[in-house]
């Protein structure tokens, strides 16, 4: 009987750890896509932000403005603006 009771503690402390590892991975794997998301929204918000920036500076640059002032409103390099 005692040693049916400790094989039994042993298989369930086997069971629990197992679980416990898949749990954790399940977990990592949210937490990761969650992350990648997260970072994908930003990239895409700094890349529409970027790309307004040169839209502006393009019409700005039709109305001639000087480069100068366009580099202030936009935060665009002086030699991107120039090329636009």
């Amino acid at each position: 009987a005692r040693e049916g009771r400790q094989e039994g503690i042993e298989i369930g402390r086997e069971e629990g750890r197992e679980i416990g590892r898949e749990e954790g991975r399940e977990e990592g794997r949210e937490e990761g896509m969650q992350k990648g998301i997260q970072e994908g929204m930003q990239k895409g918000l700094e890349q529409g932000k970027l790309e307004r920036n040169i839209e502006n500076a393009r019409t700005m640059k039709s109305l001639n403005i000087s480069s100068e002032v366009i580099h202030q409103v936009t935060g665009l390099p002086i030699e991107d603006i120039e090329r636009l």
